[in-house]
C-alpha cells in the first residue's frame, strides 16, 4: 500500500511535466514569430527561381533572334504583326502574330521556327500567361511598322540596347501588346515605372502616359539585350534610352507617325 508521502511524490511529478497554459501561449507565439520571418524568405526564394527561368526564357529567345538574323541579313523582325487589314499593308508577321488583343500567337509569328516551344514565350510568374500566351514584348524602334526595320549594325551599343522586357496584360482593356516603344517622346533618363503604376505628363494625363514594364519578380523586370545576354532590371533602373538603338531613331519613328 503507498504511503501518502509517495502519493504527494506523484502528484507533483504529474504536475511538473505538464505544460502551464503561458508555457503553452510562449511555444505558440514563438512559432507563428518564426512562420511570420520564414514566410517572406520561402516566397522570395520561390519567386527567386522562377525569375530564373524567365531568364533561361528569353536567353531562347535571344538565341533564336540570332538565328534569325542570321539567315535575314542581319535585319531585325518587325516587332508587331504589320499585315492587319486595318494598316493596308502586305508586310511579314511579326516576332509574334497579333497586333493589341487578349489572346496572341506566338506560333504564327516570324521567329516561332527558330523556337518551337510556346512554353518559352511564356514566364511563370505571369498570372495572365495562359490568355495572353506572350510574357514579353520586343522593343519597336527595333522593328517598325511605319519607321521600318533596322539592320544589327546600326545598333550602337547591342549590350546596352533593350530587345525584350516583360508585359503584361492591359487590367483595364484586358489585353496585351508583342511590341513596347520605351516611350521614346519622353526625355532619355526617364525611367520606366512598374505596372501598375502610371506616370503622366500633367498637360496631356490621358494621351501621354508612361507605357509601364511587368516588375514580377520581387519588383524587377527580366530583360533580354540586343547582343543576347538577359538579367533582372529592379524597378526605376530601366530608363528610356535604353530603348534607342542609335540616337535619332526616336526621330525617324516621330516623322512617319
Amino acid at each position: 500500500m503507498m504511503s501518502k508521502t509517495s502519493t504527494i511524490s506523484c502528484r507533483l511529478r504529474r504536475c511538473s511535466s505538464a505544460f502551464t497554459l503561458i508555457e503553452l501561449l510562449t511555444v505558440i507565439a514563438i512559432i507563428a514569430v518564426l512562420t511570420a520571418i520564414a514566410f517572406p524568405v520561402i516566397s522570395r526564394a520561390r519567386e527567386s527561381a522562377r525569375s530564373s527561368h524567365c531568364v533561361s526564357n528569353l536567353k531562347q529567345l535571344g538565341a533564336a533572334f540570332r538565328m534569325y538574323l542570321q539567315d535575314y541579313d542581319g535585319w531585325y523582325p518587325f516587332s508587331v504583326d504589320c499585315s492587319i487589314p486595318e494598316l493596308h499593308r502586305d508586310f511579314p508577321r511579326g516576332w509574334v502574330a497579333g497586333f493589341y488583343d487578349t489572346t496572341l500567337y506566338p506560333e504564327q509569328g516570324s521567329l516561332y521556327p527558330y523556337v518551337r516551344n510556346l512554353q518559352v514565350y511564356m514566364c511563370p510568374s505571369d498570372p495572365d500567361a495562359r490568355t495572353s500566351r506572350l510574357s514579353y514584348a520586343m522593343n519597336n524602334t527595333l522593328g517598325h511598322c511605319f519607321a521600318g526595320c533596322i539592320h544589327e549594325s546600326k545598333v550602337t551599343n547591342p549590350a546596352a540596347v533593350v530587345l525584350l522586357v516583360e508585359n503584361e496584360l492591359d487590367p483595364e482593356f484586358r489585353a496585351t501588346s508583342p511590341q513596347h516603344h520605351g516611350n521614346t517622346d519622353w526625355p532619355p533618363d526617364s525611367p520606366i515605372p512598374c505596372s501598375p503604376e502610371r506616370v503622366c505628363k500633367e498637360a496631356e494625363p490621358t494621351f501621354n502616359c508612361m507605357i509601364p514594364v511587368a516588375c514580377r519578380h520581387n519588383r524587377a523586370s527580366n530583360v533580354l539585350f540586343c547582343d543576347g545576354h538577359a538579367k533582372p532590371h529592379p524597378a526605376g533602373t530601366l530608363l528610356n534610352t535604353m530603348f534607342l538603338p542609335y540616337p535619332g531613331r526616336d526621330k525617324e519613328i516621330e516623322e512617319v507617325m
